[in-house]
This record gives C-alpha cells, sequence and structure tokens, in this order.
C-alpha cells in the first residue's frame, strides 16, 4: 500500500515526489520478483530437498 508520505510529497514537489514514488514501486516490483523466482517470501525457511542440500557440501560448480 501507497504510504500518505509518499503522496503528500508528491504533491507538494512533483519532481522529488515522483523520484520517491517511483522508487517506492520499483523496489515493490523487484521485491515481489525475487519472491517469485525462489518461490518464498521475506524471511520464509525453505526446505532443502535432498538433492540441493548435496548439491551445497560438494559445491555447485565442479572445479577443473
Amino acid at each position: 500500500m501507497i504510504s500518505n508520505d509518499l503522496l503528500k510529497d508528491y504533491l507538494i514537489d512533483q519532481e522529488d515526489g515522483l523520484k520517491n514514488l517511483l522508487t517506492w514501486f520499483l523496489n515493490q516490483v523487484m521485491q515481489f520478483e525475487a519472491m517469485e523466482q525462489i518461490d518464498a517470501e521475506p524471511y520464509q525457511r525453505v526446505i532443502l530437498g535432498h538433492v540441493a542440500i548435496k548439491a551445497l557440501n560438494i559445491g555447485a560448480i565442479s572445479k577443473p
């Protein structure tokens, strides 16, 4: 939800207010995209499967 402060800033000083409003909006979009990619909410614990744990133990990238 858009905070009242962002809207007040926009109404008082449209240039800086618009910058703050766009920054807030783009941060929300990036947070949503990150949650979609990792399939978890912020601060949610994700249970790793056996394959993922094994990859973490031996390293995801094999060394030559």
